[in-house]
Parts: C-alpha cells; structure tokens; sequence
C-alpha cells in the first residue's frame, strides 16, 4: 500500500515549510532564486517562474510546481526628528560637535563699550578701565594735571588774593570760564553747575552692558545651569549607530552616514550558475539545427553511422513489442539526438486502488 499527498496536504506541507525557515534572510544571488523575466531557458527543462509577497513573506513559484520562500526583515532607518526615532544627521552631528563639555545654553552674544562691541577671545572679552578713575561727586576730570609746582602757585596767589589790594567795594577775582573736555560751561549767578549724575565709579573686573540681567532673566540662567549639571543618560550609554552592514558576509560601504543595498530582482543582474538561455540563444541553436534542410526523409539502419545528415530521421530497429519496432535519432550539433519511441513501461506504477491519502501526522513525522 502507498501513500500519496493530495493539494490540501501540500498546502499543510507548504506551511510546515515555512514555519521551519521563517527566519532565512538570504539575499537571493542565483538565477534559480527569481522571476525568470529575461526568457532564459535552461540545458534541462523550459521551467518559468514567478515572483510573489504576502508580507514580508517573498515566494518563487516554478512551473514545475516547486517553491521557495523568503522573508524580507530588512530595515529602513531614517533621520531623527523632534518627534520621531531615527538617525543623527551629519547636521546635528556637527552641532554636537561644536558643543563644549559643560556648555550652558544661554550666553551673553555681545559686549560692547560706548556702543562698540569688543571682540572676544578664548569665549572671554577684556575690557580696559584703567584709562577710567572713580566717579566722586563734585569732582570732573580736567585737560589740565594740577602739579605740585602749580598748587604751590595757586596758594601763593590766594594768599595774595586775601590783602588788601583794592577799594573796599572791590570785587574779588573769579574765573571768567569753565570748562569740561573742552567745552565751556554756562555761568549762573556767577556759578557754574557740572552734571556728573551720568558717571558710575570704576570698578576692577567689571563693564557697562547694554542688556541689563535682571532678576528674572538670572533666575532663568540659574535654572538652565542647574538643568545642565543633571544626568541625561545611563553613564554606560552609546550612541544608536549601526558600526557595520553586510550582503551575504560582505561589509558594505558607508557614504554619507548611509548605505545602499541594492537587491537584484532580475536574473539579468546575477551569476548565470543554472545555464540559461535567452530565448534568442535557443532560436539560434534551432535555427542552425535546421538550416539547411529542405524536407524530412527516413532511414531505416540496424545502427547509427558514424555521422548522420540534416533532414533525415534514423529509425534503428529494437524490439520493443508491437507497434514499437524502432528508435527515433537525428543528427544535431555533431552528435545523434534520440527524439523518441513508442515504448510506454508501466511496470513501475501504483494502481489508484493501491494509494492512501497522506495523513497531517505522517507530515509532522518529517518535522519531528
């Protein structure tokens, strides 16, 4: 008693297949593995084949009735956003770069001295005060060094000033005009008023800014100082970066932070290990097996010669039974072809009688 598989067990056969290599990510490399869309034929068999998915689930289904699956798990990563996972970009990468270790976000962009910004260096500015001195109130600076020598001489002629030099009604001596860097200042009532409400005392290490860091605003830095100083990562975390990418055990070139792989889905682009041919390469082989032959003619002989000719068909006799006394050759390429024979042998068949349906447990037996 046989057995044989009916269409539903081939189905249930099909996905025990299946779930057995439902992890097989090889990229197909051979001819046999695709669509056969260039028309090649091979030496064997004119077998077609066609290409199929349901998923992530590639089938190639042969004439012939044989197939082969494959599941494509390959993975496409993209740029990182704001809202989304994905890869740094070689923007973001070099802002990262230009990041210091222990940078705050919020930084003075300009100092500037009497309007006129100074430039920095080493993220540092300097500003020259010494040419400044302490602002004192009632006191200006003056274009004229007051000396010892002048002192002395100022104090001799107030001491003159105080004697007797005049009539009683005479006015004493005052200063006819004031000024301050160079401009006079107006007399009132004989006095002259110098403002000097618009000067701060100087002071080491400091300078006027034309952004004034209240309150507010300082509150705000101290908090992003302190954000700053905070953990954000484990400390034994990396940065999500593929380090290598292989075709078949073949590392691929990076380019630009990407790669591309490129996955043939023609027989045109791989290794033509099957031995097909195009359907021109066979016109060609039965356009030259038949050239030059004019008719078809018969020749019964006990054996083959040793070359045959175009257009004659050798009959070599056998005994075979009746019906079926001889052997069909022709001479094709420089050797004898045998086309054929009417022998039909069925010695080696099953009866319909003779066969069982295979059962879904004699399936699971191979997988066991």
């Amino acid at each position: 008693m046989a057995k044989y598989v009916s269409v539903d067990k081939l189905l249930y056969f099909k996905q025990k297949i299946e779930s057995l290599f439902a992890l097989k990510t090889d990229i197909p490399t051979k001819t046999s593995q695709l669509t056969n869309d260039s028309g090649f034929k091979t030496t064997d068999n004119n077998t077609t084949y066609s290409l199929s998915k349901s998923g992530s689930t590639i089938t190639l289904t042969g004439s012939d009735g044989k197939t082969t699956s494959v599941t494509d798990d390959n993975t496409t990563y993209k740029v990182a956003t704001t809202s989304a996972n994905g890869l740094m970009s070689s923007t973001d990468k070099t802002k990262l770069n230009g990041i210091e270790t222990g940078a705050q976000v919020n930084v003075i962009e300009t100092v500037k001295v009497d309007g006129v910004a100074l430039t920095p260096s080493s993220k540092s500015v300097s500003i020259d005060l010494s040419g400044k001195v302490d602002k004192v109130d009632g006191k200006g600076l003056s274009t004229n060094d007051l000396t010892n020598t002048l002192k002395s001489n100022y104090d001799k002629a107030y001491s003159h000033s105080q004697s007797a030099h005049a009539p009683s009604n005479a006015q004493a001596n005052i200063l006819e005009s004031v000024k301050l860097n160079g401009e006079a200042l107006p007399i009132t009532d004989k006095a002259v008023n110098i403002d000097i409400s618009g000067k701060v005392d100087k002071v080491d290490g400091k300078g006027l800014s034309t952004n004034d860091l209240t309150n507010n605003l300082k509150d705000h830095y101290d908090i992003a100082y302190t954000h700053s100083q905070s953990a954000h990562a484990p400390s034994n975390a990396q940065a999500n970066v593929i380090e290598s990418i292989k075709v078949n055990g073949t590392a691929q070139t990076v380019t630009s932070k990407s790669v591309n792989i490129t996955v043939p889905t023609k027989v045109s682009a791989l290794t033509n290990d099957s031995g097909y041919q195009t359907n021109s390469q066979v016109q060609t082989l039965i356009n030259n097996a038949i050239s030059g032959i004019t008719g078809i003619e018969f020749s019964v002989v006990t054996s083959l010669p040793s070359t045959g000719s175009k257009g004659v068909i050798y009959l070599v006799s056998h005994s075979h039974g009746s019906g079926d006394n001889y052997d069909e050759y022709i001479w094709v390429n420089n050797a004898f072809e045998k086309i054929g024979n009417t022998d039909i042998n069925l010695s080696g068949y099953w009866l319909k009688a003779d066969l069982v349906e295979c059962a879904n447990s004699d399936i699971d037996s191979m997988f066991a």
